[in-house]
């Protein structure tokens, strides 16, 4: 007898009242069955969708949302990324000598193989600022900040399934080098990106 409401139960989904899900949930049925039916809910849900990309290009945060809270964060550190970048002046320097190197040609040849250039005759990238007065050991050029990519943002539920996966990995020689690979990419990460600031550091 009870069957029937136990599959309707399992199928009901919930939401903290007067939250972004909760407004949404009933401006679609609104939508559906009072304003046009599937055509209008598809424009309702691209507007919502069009107001996040809006939002997203021009940095400005949800508010009082905190189901958008991944998005706030992205939003906040993409502003202060820019920001970085822009206030250094290094980055804008470098963008408009490559606008000036578009309109030169050259001939390339076909046959010749293709060579990795030695580091003194690569081009830096990613730098934030020079070290004072701090110079490499080999090579009589500064030292410099690299922009350093900060690790993505996780939700609670992503958290708790890299902690799981970390229990899970064991303790013999194999789990180690996988948990240790996955707890070094920030630092990987890191080490290109000196690298690529300072491509005559040996």
């Amino acid at each position: 007898m009870y069957e029937p409401y136990k599959l309707l139960n399992a199928r009901i989904k919930s939401s903290p009242l007067h939250g972004i899900v909760w407004r949404l949930s009933i401006l679609l049925n609104n939508v559906f069955r009072g304003s046009g039916g599937l055509k209008a809910s598809a424009h309702l849900l691209h507007a919502f969708m069009s107001e996040i990309r809006a939002r997203w290009k021009l940095g400005t945060p949800f508010q009082d949302f905190p189901r958008l809270q991944m998005i706030n964060a992205c939003i906040l550190r993409r502003r202060d990324f820019e920001g970085q970048i822009i206030g250094d002046g290094v980055q804008v320097v470098e963008l408009q000598q490559d606008e000036q190197e578009e309109d030169e040609f050259f001939d390339c040849h076909d046959d010749t193989p293709g060579k990795e250039l030695p580091p003194w005759n690569r081009k830096p990238e990613g730098r934030l600022k020079r070290l004072g007065k701090e110079r490499l050991l080999e090579y009589e050029d500064y030292l410099y900040i690299p922009i350093c990519q900060d690790p993505a943002p996780l939700t609670e539920d992503q958290l708790a399934e890299k902690a799981a996966l970390m229990f899970h990995l064991g303790l013999d020689e194999e789990g180690s080098n996988l948990r240790a690979k996955m707890q070094s990419t920030s630092l990987l990460s890191d080490m290109e990106a000196f690298k690529a600031a300072n491509p005559e550091a040996s």
